[in-house]
């Protein structure tokens, strides 16, 4: 073999061990899960999309975080888009 092809393969192969721990993820949790989660367990995100949905029967098209809440985007039934204040701890719902 001549040595530009084994320096060209050297280099592909560390390349490609760099390249593992950047795509690599644990299954189970999301970047946007904080730190420490306990793996398996529904976030307060998942608790608001769940009561928001049984609530109203619609489709969730978005949660995001409010201070203690959490505001859920529904397309309901009737084809109208409705936004909800979920508290996840209590499954209060406002609108």
């Amino acid at each position: 073999m001549n040595l530009p092809l084994i320096q060209s393969l050297a280099r592909l192969a560390l390349a490609c061990l760099l390249a593992v721990p950047l795509c690599a993820q644990p299954q189970g949790r999301r970047q946007s899960d904080p730190p420490g989660g306990v793996q398996g367990a529904p976030s307060d995100r998942d608790q608001a999309a769940s009561i928001a949905r049984r609530a109203t029967g619609g489709r969730v098209l978005g949660v995001k975080p409010e201070s203690g809440s959490q505001r859920v985007k529904i397309l309901s039934r009737d084809g109208r888009v409705r936004t909800l204040e979920v508290d996840p701890r209590t499954g209060a719902v406002r609108p």
